[in-house]
């Protein structure tokens, strides 16, 4: 693997460098960009204006005048622009893996890839099957009579693809020490997505929390519960909810990492919350009883320790078969779509759902990152893009190489340390090495079956990593899987990854390059 200086390069060097590179020959049948979709070209300037006197219109004046910004976006730029090529490009690529899927050999990218997206999109079988998939695990959570089963059960969760409920006890790579693994111990999700989860800090008449406890109504409606249960269980959830999310860290808190940072003897978190028993709870997730595990939220288990004990057992069932079915929804029945269509109306104003084919490429990308990036990259990524690419990077990495030595204004230690930093950064561009082998997975025709398939995989995966050194998933993060737009650098690997779809040609034209260190391109019209 090769090293570079990347946290000396700022981002509009690094662009800049990797514009040249972006020549990508297109696949599928997708026209070339055109200087409408360019982020430099010659068409776009407007030669009559001084770059002395503004250089931004000097250099994009023809193509604000010439484009129009879609009104459904508050802004337009490169980025956007590269968004929906990408959008289009994949569309042509998982939608090619759905028609090759049925003769591609099994466990293959295009068989995985193709199965679930066919499965996704079969609206008429799941629209057949209702609430019928996840059948087995609602009734595992309503023959829950103890305190001792809830606890087996939030230890299934991991496994079958259900929520983080109430609370979880997972390995991740230390933060003091990233060689190695961890135990942390971490608070519950909810049934918002994370980003609106300061509803919970509204008055209980807002708007926002009458919205979402009309969309939990309408979802227990659709799983089948009479108005009168579902109004029930909404209030129920949303009590819950805001007692937990009271006890979390707040954002500003989360920022300072000695907050989330708390190693603590397994004997005193157990004392923390006695009614949740940590033997039984080790025992269902597969792992040994640690000595000690890291809490991320310091206040928060005696607050659940509290509702365990004090709230009723139906409760926490009821609340927990409610979060199962929001985390499946959105690949069972599609009667689900008109109350999450409506929960965000109101909570970001927007009162329609991307196309059905859109937000089966975001699943995807969620459930199976790797396959569907090596069928995008087998469709529309060179290996002629990626070489230059990484040609340009070792020829900036030899500048610093040269440079470092001759600066009179280092001291000789610093110096020395500026060179072992600049070897110690490793680079990637692209794709990883080794693709994460998904072949084992069974993906089939039921879309349900196959996420409990995906979380099974991804949770073996995390066992057997466990108790060896860390080695980090190339290209696997949500920032930098292939088919995202973004270069990002992650201090857990020390280094930097391109991902593929950066680099496609929408970001360079034939006049010269990529000025992604200039501003978005801006809406010139009120």
């Amino acid at each position: 693997m090769k090293t570079l200086a990347a946290r000396f390069l700022s981002g509009s060097v690094l662009a800049s460098a990797l514009c040249m590179a972006s020549l990508a020959q297109e696949g599928g049948t997708l026209p070339p960009p055109g200087p409408d979709d360019l982020a430099f070209s010659i068409e776009n300037m407007d030669p009559g204006i001084d770059p002395a006197e503004d250089f931004y219109r000097y250099a994009s004046g023809a193509w604000l005048e010439r484009v129009e910004r879609p009104e459904r976006l508050a802004k337009y730029g490169i980025f956007d622009i590269m968004g929906e090529r990408l959008k289009a490009q994949m569309k042509i690529a998982v939608a090619t893996a759905g028609e090759k899927a049925a003769s591609a050999p099994k466990g293959s990218p295009v068989q995985l890839v193709g199965d679930f997206y066919n499965a996704y999109m079969d609206t008429e079988g799941r629209d057949a099957a209702g609430i019928e998939p996840i059948r087995a695990e609602l009734d595992r959570i309503a023959a829950i009579s103890s305190l001792q089963d809830l606890t087996r059960v939030m230890g299934r969760m991991p496994r079958v693809n259900g929520p983080l409920l109430f609370a979880g006890f997972a390995p991740s790579p230390d933060l003091a020490d990233s060689k190695r693994y961890a135990i942390y111990g971490i608070g519950s999700s909810f049934g918002l997505e994370a980003h609106h989860e300061d509803v919970f800090n509204d008055p209980p008449d807002s708007p926002r929390l009458r919205a979402y406890r009309t969309y939990l109504e309408d979802v227990l409606k659709v799983a089948g519960h009479d108005a009168a249960d579902a109004a029930r269980i909404a209030g129920i959830t949303i009590a819950i909810e805001t007692e937990l999310h009271a006890a979390e860290l707040t954002p500003v808190e989360r920022t300072d990492p000695r907050n989330v940072y708390h190693p603590t003897d397994v004997a005193d978190i157990q004392a923390q919350i006695p009614e949740l028993d940590l033997a039984v709870y080790f025992d269902a997730i597969g792992y040994a009883i640690p000595d000690r595990i890291i809490q991320t939220e310091p206040r928060y288990l005696p607050v659940l320790s509290t509702m365990l004990r004090e709230r009723p057992l139906q409760d926490l069932k009821d609340y927990a078969a409610l979060r199962l079915i929001l985390e499946f929804k959105d690949v069972l029945t599609t009667a689900f779509e008109e109350p999450k269509r409506a929960l965000n109306e109101v909570l970001s104003g927007v009162g329609v759902l991307p196309p059905r084919e859109e937000r089966a490429l975001a699943l995807l990308s969620g459930k199976l990152g790797h396959p569907v990036s090596q069928v995008y990259v087998d469709h529309f990524f060179h290996e002629e893009t990626r070489q230059t690419a990484l040609d340009m990077i070792d020829r900036i990495q030899q500048v610093f190489l040269d440079r470092i030595p001759t600066r009179d204004w280092l001291s000789d230690e610093t110096r020395a340390a500026a060179l072992e930093k600049l070897e110690a950064f490793y680079y990637q561009v692209g794709y990883p090495e080794d693709w994460i082998d998904f072949s084992g997975v069974e993906i089939g025709a039921d879309a349900a079956a196959n996420l409990i398939s995906l979380a099974a995989f991804q949770d073996t995966r995390l066992r057997e990593k466990f108790g060896k050194p860390v080695v980090q998933d190339q290209f696997n993060d949500w920032a930098t899987l292939p088919i995202v737009i973004n270069a990002a650098y992650n201090p857990l690997i020390n280094g930097f990854e391109v991902p593929a779809a950066m680099l496609q040609a929408g970001i360079s034209g034939g006049d010269g390059c990529a000025c992604l260190f200039l501003p978005a391109r801006r809406d010139h019209r009120p």
